[in-house]
């Protein structure tokens, strides 16, 4: 524990504290993943999961419709172009994926041949990822499908608890043309023991962390900082990795994340 630590309260951290944030500065999204090899759709899984984003999958056409039928929230798919033996049943089930969710971002891929992938390409159009692929070529391809924040730059702003954009938004201090909402990622927002340290996710609420017992025990200052933050509406609403985003010279604990030397 550092002296700095020790200096902003009396919580004795008994474990070398390193305050991880991740994953607010990057776009994170939903992917399905429709592969009817299991080998390489468990790979793709683990290095897309690896990259921070979600993942649901299907070996089917029929088991990625109904996924894409219910409320969970989807926006991208990575799919085969040929499945379950069927040359163009890829780009059958996008089809129909359009149709349930216009807007769905759409990554192909295929081992077959350059012919057949092509003429798919054409009857369809998209995103093409030719197999074998190397963890490089799908994460650029991934990046290039997700790229809505680099798409629009600096017009572009996340949007999590809302509690510091939201204000800047009504006084027109903040104008963005693009809202990207990061509020439904529920796998950022977390407390967890790390071993040698605390990881907390980017979208994890002040509310979580002035009630969390781990925090108690290992870190107490953040917790006992989260409580004094704003009032129970900006507790329940406003994360940590926004608040650290924003970078208000005046908010607590970006102050505290600092004295403890987080990592994010």
């Amino acid at each position: 524990m550092t002296a700095a630590a020790r200096a902003v309260g009396d919580a004795e951290v008994p474990k070398e504290t390193r305050v991880l944030c991740s994953g607010i500065l990057r776009k994170v999204a939903v992917i399905l993943i429709v592969e009817d090899e299991a080998f390489i759709r468990d790979l793709a899984v683990m290095l897309i999961e690896d990259w921070g984003h979600s993942v649901l999958t299907s070996g089917s056409v029929e088991g990625a419709l109904g996924i894409l039928r219910s409320a969970q929230p989807i926006d991208a798919l990575f799919t085969d172009i040929r499945l379950s033996n069927d040359l163009f049943g890829g780009c059958d089930l996008a089809d129909q994926a359009l149709a349930l969710r216009p807007g769905l971002r759409v990554l192909y891929t295929t081992g077959a041949s350059a012919t057949d992938a092509l003429k798919a390409l054409f009857v369809v159009g998209g995103h093409f990822l030719g197999k074998p692929y190397s963890p490089h070529q799908l994460r650029n391809s991934v990046d290039g499908l997700l790229g809505a924040l680099a798409e629009h730059g600096d017009e572009a702003k996340i949007l999590a608890g809302g509690m510091s954009l939201i204000p800047l938004m009504k006084f027109r201090l903040a104008v963005p043309s693009v809202l990207v909402d990061a509020g439904r990622l529920d796998d950022l927002r977390y407390i967890r023991d790390g071993g040698d340290h605390v990881a907390i996710g980017a979208l994890t609420r002040h509310r979580d962390l002035e009630t969390n017992d781990l925090l108690g025990a290992e870190c107490g200052v953040v917790r006992a900082v989260a409580a004094e933050v704003g009032d129970n509406q900006v507790r329940h609403r406003g994360t940590i990795g926004g608040s650290v985003a924003h970078g208000d010279s005046a908010s607590d604990l970006p102050a505290v994340l600092l004295a403890l030397d987080a990592d994010f």
